[in-house]
């Protein structure tokens, strides 16, 4: 009786468990699509998405380079906002990385990969450039820093992004709109 009371209590709470997580996907889903309405994304002139994941030592190598954007192109109306995606880092792991790595932009949690599936996001870091209208302009790699995992350059000699951002501030085209982004699975 005790053994069956208990079985019970454990799948009582398993059942909740899961019912609330649908509720948090349900809410993360509504966080994505409200940031990334059209009507948000037309208030900029592009609007930069960084792939991002706590535990991936590229993502954590790139971390000043992602602030130094943000400090040179913000104010130029350009927005940016770093994403969490996959399921298995903690909410305490993401906050360290922000904070440890002194990430000073806005930030979504894609737990579950709504956007990653959605631009074909496969590796962290990776970069998508939205224009005014939300179509993609650039996506790929920051720069050439890292020629395969675990082997970088000494520095970057070509800088993807910043030529994708600097067009667009300037109305040019973009020479690169497309690079082989190179980093950590994403899961």
């Amino acid at each position: 009786m005790i053994k069956t009371f208990k079985l019970f209590l454990y799948s009582l709470t398993l059942a909740f468990f899961y019912s609330c997580q649908g509720i948090v996907e349900k809410q993360k889903q509504a966080d994505i699509d409200s940031l990334l309405s059209l009507k948000e994304i037309q208030k900029n002139q592009s609007t930069v998405l960084f792939f991002l994941s706590p535990t991936c030592p590229l993502c954590i190598q790139y971390s000043k380079t992602i602030s130094d954007l943000r400090n040179n192109f913000s104010k130029k109306n350009f927005k940016m906002i770093g994403v969490f995606t996959g399921k298995y880092h903690t909410e305490s792991e993401k906050i360290i990385f922000i904070r440890s790595e002194k990430i000073n932009i806005e930030i979504l949690s894609d737990s579950i990969n709504i956007l990653a599936n959605k631009y074909n996001i496969t590796v962290t870091p990776e970069v998508i450039v939205l224009n005014s209208n939300g179509k993609v302009v650039y996506q790929g790699s920051i720069d050439n820093w890292s020629m395969a995992l675990g082997r970088k350059k000494p520095a970057p000699s070509k800088f993807y992004l910043i030529d994708a951002l600097k067009a667009i501030e300037k109305g040019e085209n973009i020479l690169v709109k497309n690079t082989k982004a190179i980093g950590c699975l994403i899961e």
